[in-house]
């Protein structure tokens, strides 16, 4: 198979099968640099199809409409493959060059290590959400929140000035910290029970209070909270805690500070009523 050694570009003019074939000489045998290629709107589709990563997020239909409607224009952009010869970068222009049907012109890059996929996307930056998602977290979005707010509570928080001092959180600041600090499963189990009552309260500042406490082996009073919005018990101090949070909302127009409503959902669900004073000067509730 001589169209397979000593390869500098891949030849459209080839039947798709001497393609794929040279597509992969070049995913076994990684050039040092970049190679300036033409690829068949055959072969992107075959790319897009058979060899992009499996974790890839959804093609973006706002990048293909913009493809679509003003042309591909060759501009140095890079078709990125991991060692593990998996597409990391440019799945969208693969898919509007198997649409539009023409071939277009494009460096191609292979030999990268799989993990800067996490790192890399033409179209956004990547959400903790979408780092979470390719490590196979359910409820990435749910658990990125759970994450930050954690973090917020338990390592930012100032006691002396009442304040959280916010820390940046890049997105793969919030994988590095669920990997070496989540409890992986009692982080779904929370999410699981706070999605039941999302009506009632948002997840984004119920989960990480009841991940708190089933870190804390409070298990008792995390499922009583959670059951007494779920069963609608209105003598309980977590439906009091709702409906004041509904009255604040409907009162100023506008939801209650969120660093409040997480101190008052920690003071509920320790069994307290909720100080509807409290302030940011004022210690920082605990799980107890």
């Amino acid at each position: 198979m001589a169209e397979v050694r000593e390869l500098e570009e891949i030849d459209t003019n080839i039947d798709l099968e001497a393609q794929k074939r040279q597509l992969q000489w070049f995913i076994d045998h990684p050039p040092s640099r970049p190679i300036r290629t033409w690829i068949s709107p055959e072969l992107a589709e075959y790319i897009a199809g058979k060899v992009k990563n499996p974790r890839n997020r959804d093609p973006k239909t706002k990048v293909l409409k913009a493809i679509q409607e003003n042309g591909y224009v060759f501009i140095a952009g890079m078709v990125i493959f991991g060692s593990d010869g998996h597409l990391i970068d440019a799945q969208n222009r693969m898919l509007a060059c198997a649409q539009s049907g023409e071939a277009i012109e494009i460096f191609m890059t292979f030999g990268w290590d799989p993990e800067i996929f996490k790192l890399v996307d033409s179209g956004a930056n990547r959400s903790g959400a979408d780092l979470l998602k390719t490590e196979g977290v359910e409820n990435p979005k749910e658990v990125a929140d759970a994450v930050r707010w954690i973090v917020h509570i338990t390592r930012a928080w100032d006691s002396v000035s009442g304040t959280i001092k916010r820390p940046v959180l890049h997105a793969y600041n919030v994988l590095e910290f669920y990997r070496a600090h989540i409890d992986g499963r009692n982080m779904q189990t929370c999410v699981d029970m706070a999605l039941k009552i999302r009506r009632e309260i948002d997840p984004k500042y119920v989960t990480p209070i009841l991940y708190l406490a089933y870190q804390a082996k409070e298990y008792d009073k995390a499922r009583k909270f959670v059951d007494d919005l779920y069963l609608g018990r209105k003598r309980s101090k977590a439906w009091h805690l709702k409906e004041a949070l509904f009255e604040a909302i409907k009162k100023n127009h506008q939801r209650i500070e969120n660093i409040k409503q997480v101190a008052w959902i920690i003071q509920t669900l320790n069994g307290d009523e909720f100080d509807k004073t409290w302030a940011q000067k004022n210690p920082f509730p605990t799980i107890k």
